[in-house]
This record gives structure tokens, C-alpha cells and sequence, in this order.
């Protein structure tokens, strides 16, 4: 899933990254997690990876 595919997400990055995070945004990306393992869903999941500039 691409971030512009889903507004809601989107957003939470865009607060994430400045640093205004909200329950709400936790909530989403909990949501998301892969808590069982399934080594079957693994390979459409999205991962996320801290960029350095």
C-alpha cells in the first residue's frame, strides 16, 4: 500500500515524522501490526525504515 492510496495514513506519517503524533495515530499503526507472524501475509506488508538525511 502506497501512503497517497490512503489519506488517513498519509497523515499520520506527515505527523509522525514532525513529531505530533496523537493517540489516534498510535492506535492505526497498531492496528497494522503483524502480532501472529504469518510468514503467508509477510510479503504485502508494508515496512517502515527510519531515513537519516
Amino acid at each position: 500500500m502506497r501512503q497517497s492510496d490512503d489519506a488517513k495514513f498519509a497523515e499520520c506519517f506527515n505527523r509522525i515524522r514532525e513529531g505530533k503524533q496523537t493517540e489516534p495515530d498510535t492506535n492505526l499503526l497498531a492496528g497494522r501490526l503483524n502480532k501472529k507472524g504469518n510468514e503467508d501475509e509477510m510479503s504485502t506488508f508494508t515496512y517502515l525504515a527510519k531515513t537519516v538525511w
